[in-house]
């Protein structure tokens, strides 16, 4: 039986800016009082990042986007491009990953119209509202936790932040011990090892601790990196080791191993 995908928040919220009073004083407490994870700009969004690629992270690493609807927010070209982008990923909401929030009284355009939405524009049943939004977000799902092995400490610190950025709970080792002492003490999904982790041509220390961690954990996943292409032996013993991927070291590979992990974790199997 296929699992669902595991995301590292819970909901990502889309509203107008003009609404922000609202959003970031009652909207976003009452979210975080019910101990959901929430995606959102002001907060979220990384300094010097494009807003476009901090939105489109925000949707593919959220289970559920809340859409605040209002006349400001459907008046907004900017709010208008992030609502169709959203309603690409399920033009349908066949996954219901989509919850339409009236927060203002507003004809809606047909995109939206046929969605039943969670009614916030008056005091009638509220507190049945928000009890009725709180239930379609749905509880947190535990936070994945991630081992990344690197000797250079530059690595390490881009792939950590990066995926704590994500929303994962990250730890870091600079070598074999560390890394294992680490592996008793917590519960590792998804282990990141540099196939060289220490200073010579030969090395291939990577390997043999991806093997030590496959003994110990099986469920474990495992992700190989390298500063370079790897003979085709290695790629062929990696199958053995529970490798589910391998990731040349490139600027973007913070993006491609979310990915992986992300893709992963919504495999039949995944635990």
């Amino acid at each position: 039986m296929a699992k669902k995908a595991t995301f590292a928040y819970d909901v990502f919220i889309s509203y107008s800016h003009q609404n922000k009073n609202w959003v970031r004083n009652v909207l976003l407490p009452r979210l975080e009082r019910a101990n959901l994870r929430v995606f959102i700009d002001f907060r979220d969004f990384r300094v010097g990042a494009a807003s476009v690629k901090e939105m489109e992270r925000g949707v593919a690493t959220s289970r559920k986007i809340l859409v605040a609807l209002t006349p400001e927010y459907l008046e907004s070209g900017w709010a208008e491009f992030e609502r169709l982008m959203i309603q690409t990923l399920d033009p349908a909401n066949q996954g219901l990953r989509i919850i339409p929030v009236l927060r203002k009284k507003c004809s809606l355009p047909p995109s939206i119209g046929y969605m039943t939405y969670v009614n916030l524009s008056n005091s009638r049943n509220k507190e049945s509202e928000w009890q009725r939004l709180i239930d379609a977000i749905g509880q947190s799902a535990a936070i994945p936790q991630i081992l990344v092995v690197d000797d250079e400490s530059d690595v390490l610190k881009t792939i950590a932040g990066y995926l704590e950025d994500a929303g994962y709970e990250v730890y870091a080792a600079d070598n074999e011990s560390v890394a294992l002492r680490i592996l008793k003490r917590k519960q590792i999904s998804f282990a990141i090892i540099d196939i060289k982790l220490h200073e010579s041509p030969e090395d291939e220390s990577g390997l043999k601790l991806a093997d030590a961690i496959y003994a110990l954990a099986p469920q474990i996943k495992i992700i190989i990196l390298s500063g370079s292409q790897v003979a085709e032996r290695i790629i062929r013993a990696f199958k053995d080791l529970g490798v589910v991927d391998y990731i040349i070291k490139t600027p973007d590979m913070g993006e491609k191993i979310l990915k992986t992990i992300q893709e992963q974790s919504a495999m039949p199997g995944a635990d």
